[in-house]
């Protein structure tokens, strides 16, 4: 999803027990009024990696996550986007979490992120952890939810000039041989549309920015 252009930047600071201030947070974006911080992107990439990466790789991908790289741009992306489907999901109550489930899996992350070193030096606190699942989960309800609802089947002619057009991809085969193949292809695209048109409605709804490029 594209963001507008940057156009603020700021730095939050915490003061240790001694007072000493530490750099610990970066504005990357906003929604509305509110900043989203750096802060947040980080434990929220985590509370992905625990929950849905891959279990053979997400501690090294985690552990290489750095503020100002375009994996991090990414991620603040991704947070951002469940920020504002999260908001509609609440708005039109189509998604719902219970504090059960989210018990359940906060357990799971804490089993998963022991080892974590990144993950450990971030000291989330119960609340925010809580906070940004719940956020978590609920924009992948809503979106999944949109998913369904956006199956468009395809017509025979559709799939059928996709594969004339596409003749070398399909070289040495029939159309009946690719026929369920292209039409699963063609509703993939088809959904991915609307998604990318839904979320640029909310991008404006909302008044998402990305703003980590101008820190």
């Amino acid at each position: 999803m594209k963001f507008i252009s940057p156009i603020f930047f700021g730095i939050s600071l915490f003061f240790s027990p001694v007072g000493q201030a530490k750099l610990i947070s970066k504005v990357a974006g906003a929604v509305g009024s509110k900043y989203l911080t750096s802060r947040e992107v980080l434990i929220s990439s985590h509370l992905e990696g625990a929950l849905y990466g891959d279990a053979k790789t997400f501690y090294a991908s985690l552990e290489k996550l750095k503020i100002d790289t375009p994996e991090y741009n990414k991620e603040v992306n991704n947070t951002l986007l469940e920020w504002m489907v999260s908001l509609e999901a609440e708005l039109f109550a189509v998604s719902s979490v219970t504090e059960q489930s989210l018990a359940k899996s906060q357990a799971e992350i804490s089993k998963k992120l022991l080892k974590s070193s990144s993950w450990n030096e971030l000291k989330p606190t119960y609340g925010e952890i809580q906070s940004l699942l719940k956020r978590k989960v609920l924009a992948k309800q809503f979106i999944r939810f949109k998913i369904d609802s956006s199956y468009v089947p395809v017509s025979e002619v559709e799939a059928e000039d996709y594969f004339k057009k596409n003749e070398k991809t399909y070289k040495g085969f029939d159309y009946s041989a690719k026929k369920d193949e292209i039409k699963t292809l063609l509703s993939r695209q088809k959904v991915d549309e609307r998604l990318q048109d839904w979320f640029n409605v909310l991008q404006k709804k909302y008044r998402v920015r990305n703003l980590s490029q101008a820190n």
